[in-house]
This record gives C-alpha cells, sequence and structure tokens, in this order.
C-alpha cells in the first residue's frame, strides 16, 4: 500500500467507522456489506474510443494538480460500492487539496469545500459511468531488445507494482488483471520494429500510453471507512497500448487479450525499484 494519508486522518476515518450505530446481524445472516460484495458488478464497455479515456500521471512522466484531482475521483469512484454510503467529501478534499489539508481556520475550511465538493461529485460521477484512464511511462527501459521468436519488445513497465499519482505524496498501487497478456508489444512489421529498436538504443526509447479500464472493487465484511472511500488496490484491465515517440507520433498500437489471467512466474517478476534506477 503506498496511500501515504496522515496517521491523525487515518485514524479519524477509522474511528467515525467504530462508532456506527449500525444493529448487528443475527448469528449466521450475512452483513448488508457481505451481500453487496457478493452481487456481479456491472463489467464497462472495454471498445470505447480512446478519446474517451482521462490522462492522469503516474508520477514518472508528468504531473498536474488537475490530474491529481481526476486520481482521487477515479479511486472515489471505484471505491464507492454501495450508493448508501457516501464519499467522505472532508478526506478526499484533504488528499486532493494543500490548501483544505493545511489551513485551521474553520470558516476558510467550509468555504474550500463548498468549492471542491461540486467538482469531486461531478467528477466521482463521471467515473462511474466511464471508468476509464491512461497514462504515460516514459523509462529509459520502457521495453527491452526487439525479440524476433515472439516478433514484439519485452515490455518492463509491469512487471513490478504499478501506482497512479495523486499528487501530495499519494500514490495509489493498481492490480492489472491481465498483466501476462502485456508482457511484450508485438510488432510485426521489421521495418518498423528496426526504426524503435534505433529509437532505443539511441537513448529516445519511445514512451508507453497505457490505456485502462476499472471494475468497481467489492467490499468484504471487514470493509472500513476508510477501504470505502478509498482503496490501495485499484483493480484495472488493459485495453490498448501505444509506443509513442518524443514528438508525440503514435509508432505503433497494441490490443492486448483482457481476459483474467494468472499473475507472471516469479522468475519473471522484476523488482520495480530496478527499472526507477534507470530512468
Amino acid at each position: 500500500m503506498k496511500v501515504m494519508v496522515p496517521a491523525v486522518l487515518l485514524m479519524a476515518v477509522l474511528s467515525a467507522c467504530d462508532k456506527s450505530e449500525a444493529p448487528n446481524p443475527e448469528p449466521g445472516e450475512p452483513t448488508k456489506t457481505e451481500v453487496a460484495s457478493r452481487a456481479p458488478q456491472p463489467k464497462a464497455a472495454t471498445n470505447v474510443p480512446l478519446e474517451q479515456y482521462v490522462e492522469v500521471s503516474n508520477g514518472i512522466y508528468s504531473f498536474t494538480p488537475e490530474q491529481g484531482f481526476e486520481v482521487i475521483a477515479f479511486n472515489a469512484a471505484i471505491s464507492q460500492v454501495d450508493p448508501k454510503l457516501p464519499p467522505d467529501f472532508d478526506l478526499l478534499a484533504r488528499l486532493s487539496s494543500k490548501d483544505y489539508d493545511r489551513t485551521q481556520d474553520a470558516f476558510k475550511k467550509r468555504e474550500l469545500l463548498a468549492t471542491l465538493q461540486p467538482k469531486l461529485e461531478e467528477r466521482i460521477a463521471h467515473f462511474q459511468a466511464s471508468p476509464y484512464v491512461a497514462t504515460v511511462y516514459a523509462y529509459k527501459n520502457n521495453i527491452e531488445g526487439y525479440d524476433f521468436t515472439r516478433n514484439a519488445f519485452p515490455i518492463n513497465v509491469f512487471k513490478g507494482d504499478n501506482s497512479l499519482f495523486a499528487g501530495n505524496g499519494v500514490l495509489l498501487d493498481y492490480r492489472l488483471k491481465n498483466k501476462a497478456a502485456v508482457s511484450f508489444f508485438p510488432v510485426a512489421d521489421e521495418s518498423l520494429a528496426q526504426r524503435i529498436e534505433m529509437l532505443r538504443t539511441s537513448g529516445k526509447t519511445p514512451r508507453l500510453k497505457a490505456y485502462f479500464v476499472a471494475d468497481r472493487k467489492p467490499t468484504n465484511s471487514n470493509a472500513s471507512a476508510f477501504n470505502h472511500y478509498f482503496t490501495d488496490d485499484i483493480p484495472l484491465t488493459a485495453t490498448h497500448l501505444q509506443l509513442v515517440d518524443r514528438d508525440g507520433t503514435v509508432l505503433a498500437d497494441y490490443a492486448p487479450d483482457q481476459s483474467s489471467t494468472p499473475q507472471p512466474s516469479s522468475e519473471v517478476q522484476a523488482n520495480a525499484a530496478s527499472i526507477i534506477d534507470d530512468f
């Protein structure tokens, strides 16, 4: 978990959950949360135009406060599995606004929240209806040398742990459901592959743009207020990958298999730190 939320804030949220006055179910009777967790979650369409994906940051390529705000709203939308439990806008405001988080003035806080809450409500509603995000990776070793056996470039980006960056020291881990399908980037055209290989070996490795669709994360019987408003394990499926040069030209496209697959074996797992060291 990489959600670096202040301890005082986290304890306040969790203690609020402990004070719930909901009646305890009879022995053997499932709780409302358990019932909700068993309900099938609707799947979002994966054949939407790429323009519908909202670009967010992973903390490596670029970051803007607006991208961070989008990540907070995106996460809240995925985490809110029960409409009867509205988002904790105070918590979300603290995570998305330095001014709100730092001010001790109650009137200023109320004024800021009056501005932030409608924006959060609008973006949460957007991502609940359209859970699509894209992000750009710009590691020096995004890809490895061309594999002639597979007619593809091995992809390094998804070998380790992956996160989206919300700003204010908040990194949100995501779990890639079709990880095995994005181990390689197929490029059958050898002339194009040679061009990409030349860029890679000349210090101009193409950026990797990844497009994801999220599944709504079900709760469980141990869910807390913090679990409900925020999840540290965003379930994502990669729907589209692009290799893009430094001028923004798309060199190659790839639509990976979107079925859930087992985690790759340990021998092909890489330490995420080694990727960052090469950046």
